[in-house]
């Protein structure tokens, strides 16, 4: 299972994409978040860089403003114009599906769905796991289920993907 989702294209960001999201990331990590997705591209409408990240307990717009000059930062430091980007920061989202390692471990005590594959769903009997997503650590995630009433241990081997499921009651709707 990949350990981080570097979409990052060679063609910008100084062309080498594991080194521009370990450098942005380690700088995130300095400011206690984390980076989840990068993407530097050329299109035809300029240079873009697109980015998602995370911070316990939320992303803030003043965040997402810091993310954005530390990816100007990094841009500067692999020798290239930050001013030449277009750059776009955002929060994971209510819904995101979390595919790595990397991500299940980060997103502990939130709510999740497990997404599970064939051999998840033939020992658990059931094609999807609902709980509190406790911890992944040891290839395995703990997951408090039916009101933290139970506890499941989901071994990564079953895991699909897993899927953040906050729900909006009608006060955090207005």
């Amino acid at each position: 299972m990949d350990e981080t989702r570097n979409t990052t294209n060679t063609d910008s960001a100084g062309g080498d994409e594991a080194r521009f999201f370990h450098d942005v990331d380690a700088l995130l990590a300095a400011d206690a978040m984390a980076l989840l997705d990068l993407t530097a591209k050329r299109t035809k409408h300029g240079k873009r860089v697109i980015a998602t990240i995370f911070k316990r307990p939320t992303v803030s717009h003043d965040d997402c403003a810091l993310a954005t000059k530390r990816i100007q930062e990094v841009l500067a430091s692999h020798g290239d114009d930050p001013d030449a980007y277009t750059i776009t920061v955002s929060s994971p989202g209510l819904s995101r599906i979390l595919r790595t390692e990397r991500e299940y471990a980060l997103f502990t005590d939130v709510p999740v769905t497990v997404m599970l594959n064939e051999l998840g769903a033939t020992a658990f009997g059931a094609d999807t796991i609902t709980g509190m997503n406790r911890k992944y650590a040891d290839g395995a995630a703990t997951l408090d289920v039916d009101n933290g009433a139970r506890t499941v241990t989901v071994a990564g081997t079953m895991i699909r993907a897993m899927k953040l499921s906050y729900e909006l009651n009608s006060d955090d709707k207005e």
